[in-house]
């Protein structure tokens, strides 16, 4: 199975042509991928796409976000989707002109290529339009020679200037994170309660579950600072992925 963003005819019949069964096209659209997902794997249970209206009320519309996008890759889950553009913002597109400068200037003559692609592709999965259009035309110019440099600076701005835009809008509607709890008494990981859910945890990340990101919040509210709290960051980073074996590696 192949997921790609080139998705001409041409490139569907190079894919079958090596093998591939079937194509998840990018930007993701959850509900189309686990329906592909579900005619080629033989799940414990056929999975389905949440339905998201009942949280429409609940999504707030952003400048420059594609409301129906975003609700559909998030489950409409707004305090995950704030959790993924906080993640985009802070890491993926950090600083975006220098680093795209500075692959431009590597010895890799793909990688500003494939930066701006990462980009695109990432903008694309949480809805971020503005983002995803100037992306895609920076990939292509980057293609292109000689290069216009010219617009490619033009380019690098308005993504520059999406993101600060995007950041400002993340900062008034989303709701900060909370610092870790001061607990006073500590967690016993060995209590009963404790045990279910880390098994609960374990059960949603071995199905895929969506539910595995609300039981992870619900047991890092109970755990102050140390080495268990990184731990299961280091569990609800990979699920913030959908990289649920991952997540079940780290876990253990």
């Amino acid at each position: 199975m192949a997921m790609t963003a080139n998705v001409m005819e041409s490139d569907q019949q190079r894919a079958f042509e090596a093998g591939m069964d079937a194509i998840i096209a990018k930007p993701i659209v959850l509900e189309q991928m686990v329906t592909t997902l579900n005619e080629w794997i033989k799940p414990r249970q056929i999975v389905a796409a949440p339905a998201t209206e009942e949280a429409d009320g609940d999504f707030p519309q952003l400048a420059g976000v594609n409301r129906d996008t975003a609700m559909a890759n998030t489950v409409a889950n707004w305090e995950l989707f704030c959790k993924l553009v906080r993640q985009f913002i802070e890491q993926d597109s950090a600083n975006f002109g220098a680093r795209y400068r500075e692959a431009e200037q590597s010895e890799d003559s793909e990688a500003a290529i494939r930066y701006a692609h990462t980009i695109k592709g990432l903008a694309g999965n949480l809805g971020l339009e503005s983002i995803l259009i100037a992306a895609s035309e920076l990939e292509r110019e980057s293609r292109e020679l000689p290069q216009r440099q010219a617009v490619i600076s033009a380019l690098i701005d308005t993504i520059e200037n999406a993101l600060a835009e995007l950041a400002i809008e993340v900062a008034a509607k989303c709701r900060a994170e909370a610092p870790a709890p001061a607990i006073t008494e500590p967690v016993v990981v060995e209590s009963e309660a404790w045990q279910a859910l880390r098994q609960r945890l374990r059960q949603q990340l071995q199905q895929s579950s969506f539910e595995s990101s609300d039981t992870l919040e619900s047991m890092l509210k109970q755990l102050p600072e140390g080495a268990l709290r990184q731990q299961l960051r280091q569990v609800a980073e990979a699920v913030d992925h959908f990289d649920y074996d991952l997540a079940l590696q780290r876990l253990k």
